[in-house]
């Protein structure tokens, strides 16, 4: 008895396939910023620049672009960014309000 070996064609699996190009930066910007915006107004409150934190939040979309895989939507990994850039611009202010209290950091001279 012999056995006869059957090649299969190799299917790529989904972390071979190749990734979509990632968009071009002024596009999402122009796409996204309002969004961000509402998402930064609605995580943060009244009381933060909201246009400051959006352009914080470009600056890391722009460093990170590259890194983008494409396997969720872009809107996704926008909050996703959107959320630890007010996550950490909330700990900063906690801590200079700290540091201020305590006579450690002088305010800002204008």
């Amino acid at each position: 008895m012999s056995l006869a070996v059957v090649r299969m064609k190799k299917v790529p699996r989904q972390s071979e396939a190749p990734a979509p190009a990632p968009p071009e930066i002024n596009a999402l910007y122009r796409a996204h910023a309002a969004e961000v915006e509402r998402w930064v107004a609605r995580l943060a409150g009244p009381t933060v620049d909201a246009e400051d934190v959006v352009q914080e939040v470009f600056l890391v979309v722009h460093r990170r672009l590259p890194e983008f895989r494409g396997e969720s939507a872009i809107t996704t990994w926008l909050y996703a960014i959107t959320v630890r850039v007010v996550v950490d611009r909330r700990r900063k202010e906690k801590w200079r309000r700290l540091l201020w209290r305590r006579g450690c950091l002088q305010p800002a001279r204008s």
